[in-house]
């Protein structure tokens, strides 16, 4: 760079110096500023470029590697929650998803739940071995991501997007298949119209205590409504969108993802710790729910009103499909642990022996009440309007 100072024994001189001094420092320092934002400019470039060459699927990135990035999207977020070993600490579980289909589990702590949008470059984080008796969404691949504000993320630009499978189109289980999952305590995935809430509250036992429980009647195009129950924190989210969408005069979508199927009213669907429950999720097995509600919303009150959801047991395990012994093979089937079906008729003869007890009409629990039809609010259950009724064991 020339430089020209004119120099002057003039009374301003000293003035016209200083003036010349700070305009070569301004000078000096534009050239700096220039020369450090070309500097950042080719370091930006220059990482970015290292970036793409080293960004992986998610099965390449382990314990071992510590300079990665990847591109992921977020195929679910499930509810936070309050760890058990930290009181008071929140975290809240995702599911990411890259270019090849492959998925990891990460996990975001606090005040970072809510940093991640749904399509994302991730670099650097921190990569954990997953213990065995953690749920992970690929048994290949046991690690966890724990996501906080120090791991690097990046948006992913517009030509270099990444699709999102629609959640409703991933692998559930169809209604009619459902009875062969009972009491195995597998997880599965299902989705279908919630057409109504049941009146549970909540539920009390010796060993839990009171736990917060919501029954909703869901059922799809096989027209064989079961029992869904939703617990503790899904009661508080997804239980309370269910239920004012009901109110609405509107059948909602539910998908549920590693649902287990109990015995509960001889077969209900039930939520685990790990599952994940979403509202009207979007694709086109959802879409086709929704539209076959509205279509059909007079065989749905029916449904309803009859209350055909009591004889889920009966309908979800298709008995014609099935083998009828006869009633002396129930000896041999107890023997063997062995399920069989028999059709008969079953009369109780009270012959003064058959004892009873007075409970309530929801879920069965003994009250001390000695009369029928008494109206009261059941403490067991939460049913604001239980009936009091004989309940009778049969051995």
């Amino acid at each position: 760079m020339l430089r020209i100072f004119h120099l002057s024994s003039s009374p301003d001189s000293s003035h016209h110096s200083s003036a010349a001094s700070n305009e070569d420092l301004h000078a000096q320092q534009l050239e700096e500023e220039l020369r450090s934002t070309a500097f950042n400019e080719y370091e930006h470039e220059l990482r970015s470029s290292q970036a793409m060459e080293s960004r992986l699927l998610i099965p390449q990135i382990t314990t071992k590697k510590k300079q990665w990035s990847c591109k992921v999207c977020v195929i679910e977020k499930l509810n936070t929650r309050e760890s058990k070993s930290k009181p008071g600490t929140l975290y809240k579980p995702i599911t990411l998803q890259d270019e090849a289909g492959n998925k990891v589990q990460g996990m975001t702590y606090q005040n970072d739940i809510e940093l991640l949008d749904e399509r994302l470059i991730v670099s650097n984080a921190l990569v954990s071995r997953a213990n065995q008796f953690f749920n992970v969404p690929d048994e290949m691949y046991r690690f966890v991501w724990s996501i906080n504000r120090k791991t690097l993320i990046q948006a992913v630009d517009n030509d270099d997007q990444l699709d999102l499978q629609p959640s409703s189109d991933m692998d559930t289980k169809p209604f009619g298949q459902l009875y062969d999952y009972k009491s195995k305590r597998q997880a599965i995935n299902i989705i279908g119209v919630v057409i109504s809430k049941l009146p549970r509250e909540f539920i009390v036992t010796n060993r839990t205590g009171q736990q917060k429980a919501n029954d909703f009647v869901i059922v799809d195009e096989e027209l064989k409504p079961i029992i869904f129950t939703m617990w503790g924190n899904f009661t508080v989210c997804q239980g309370v969108e269910i239920d004012k969408e009901l109110r609405s005069g509107d059948y909602p979508v539910v998908l549920g993802r590693r649902i287990t199927v109990t015995p509960y009213q001889g077969i209900s669907l039930s939520t685990r710790t790990d599952s994940g429950v979403e509202v009207n999720p979007f694709g086109k097995r959802a879409d086709a729910l929704k539209e076959w509600a509205k279509t059909n919303s007079l065989v749905i009150e029916r449904l309803i009103v009859e209350k055909a959801h009591n004889n889920a047991g009966s309908e979800m395990a298709s008995p014609l499909d099935q083998q009828i012994s006869p009633i002396s093979y129930l000896k041999k089937s107890f023997e063997q642990s062995k399920g069989v079906w028999v059709k008969s008729k079953i009369t109780l003869i009270d012959n003064g022996n058959l004892t009873y007890y007075i409970g309530c009409n929801n879920c069965d629990k003994k009250i001390n009440c000695n009369d029928e039809g008494i109206k009261f609010q059941c403490m067991f259950c939460g049913h604001g309007n239980a009936v009091s009724i004989k309940r009778t064991r049969a051995d």
